[in-house]
């Protein structure tokens, strides 16, 4: 029985004798070549692309903590010469490791990047697939290094401090990546919805974990039950994250139904609090380490709470956590 013939991709003549792993299109003898050349072409784009983000990290970190914090770390310590270069030099060490920290994890994500366009040129071994694939984590990359968390400083006021000390604060893009069943983790890790039709709490945690300084977070309410149930605060890291999180010991944070939680016990009308969440809002969580305090901002009511944290009941580190009762509720990190 003839073969039956396929057609070239390019000129569409019964010539196609040559098939594409990576795109499973067939191509004449002519054409299989200005394909493969084509997908030359593209891999030397995508390392001028990779070559300049690479060059742009080096700069972004070179002038974004080195120049503009120090510069404004050395402007307040020469306000008060001796009595606070102690603490200047204290925070120059603590800006150091954070972003130090953001460069590295940027670094060998870049690196491992790096090595797996390498090993496939070097072998030859690379198509549409492949290319599409870097593309797409070369652009993620991208977007991290652009959003990447903004670091501020500022005077905590402290009455008993002759000079006041710095704060350093951290603007997060927050990252979902531990839940209980019945939530899924969504949108690359930036999302979370209640995906069990049953009705149950369910709890979700950030993959950030806080030791000091004072870390900001803006979330979304984008899906929420009519009988608005959510729960937001931190917990101890050490402990366990289970589907009732917020009654976990050391939990600390706000629901949607008037609650304040404060070492997993729930003080109803307790600090004055009266919940405003409600369908699409945003609202900002600040985690303040250094002064053991936790905060909820309404930015559409611009009501706000705050919480003491015991340390006796929650020790560092700390980490961010939600909790969701009613199927498809939904909560969204936004950026700053």
């Amino acid at each position: 029985m003839p073969i039956a013939k396929r057609s070239c991709a390019t000129c569409k003549k019964l010539a196609g004798v040559f098939t594409c792993r990576g795109c499973e299109e067939d191509f004449c003898r002519i054409h299989a070549n200005e394909h493969r050349q084509d997908l030359d072409r593209q891999i030397d784009e995508l390392s001028i692309d990779h070559d300049q983000l690479q060059q742009n990290l080096i700069q972004h970190f070179d002038a974004k903590c080195q120049t503009l914090l120090f510069k404004q770390i050395d402007q307040w310590e020469q306000s008060s010469i001796e009595k606070i270069h102690q603490f200047a030099d204290e925070t120059r060490n603590e800006i150091k490791q954070i972003c130090s920290e953001q460069e590295t994890n940027l670094a060998e994500r870049l690196k491992t990047l790096t090595d797996d366009i390498k090993q496939s040129r070097e072998d030859d071994n690379f198509f549409e697939t492949e290319i599409r694939e870097w593309k797409t984590k070369l652009n993620e990359l991208k977007d991290d290094l652009i959003n990447c968390r903004a670091v501020s400083i500022q005077p905590i006021d402290d009455a008993i401090r002759i000079i006041p000390k710095l704060l350093i604060t951290i603007c997060n893009d927050g990252i979902f990546d531990q839940t209980t069943e019945h939530i899924q983790i969504v949108d690359n890790g930036k999302a979370i919805v209640h995906s069990h039709q049953t009705n149950n709490h369910a709890g979700a945690r950030v993959q950030q974990e806080f030791l000091r300084g004072q870390h900001r977070f803006r979330f979304q309410i984008q899906h929420l039950n009519e009988n608005k149930w959510i729960f937001c605060g931190i917990v101890s890291k050490s402990v366990s994250l289970i589907n009732t999180c917020h009654n976990s010991s050391s939990s600390y944070g706000w629901s949607s139904t008037n609650q304040v939680y404060l070492n997993g016990k729930n003080q109803t009308g307790q600090k004055t609090y009266k919940s405003d969440m409600d369908l699409n809002d945003i609202l900002e969580f600040v985690v303040d380490c250094d002064r053991q305090k936790i905060r909820l901002i309404n930015e559409r009511t611009q009501s706000t709470y705050e919480l003491n944290v015991n340390l006796n009941h929650c020790p560092f580190p700390w980490k961010l956590q939600f909790n969701l009762h009613f199927f498809n509720d939904r909560i969204r990190f936004l950026a700053f």
